[in-house]
């Protein structure tokens, strides 16, 4: 029954879980859309191949640089997440 508790303490560590998940997402989609988009390397936006819409394009350094801040702050608030659920 003490992990049906709702604390703070579980709270933090569930969102630090669904935080892990969207790094582990972020990092699989940016090889996916790399592979996919292999042939344009100047524009930062380009039109999805699958849905409606625009996406960064990972193979451009505008992009590169797009995608790992957002890794990075995922993971910097993971880490916050983690340590704040353990403290």
């Amino acid at each position: 029954m003490a992990l049906l508790d709702k604390t703070e303490r579980t709270e933090d560590f569930m969102g630090a879980i669904l935080i892990l998940f969207s790094i582990i997402l972020s990092i699989s989609s940016y090889f996916v859309y790399k592979e996919m988009y292999k042939d344009d390397k100047e524009s930062l936006f380009i039109p999805r191949r699958y849905g409606i819409g625009w996406s960064i394009n990972p193979n451009s350094p505008k992009g590169k640089a797009s995608w790992f801040i957002v890794v990075a702050l995922l993971g910097a608030l993971f880490i916050w997440l983690l340590v704040s659920s353990l403290l």
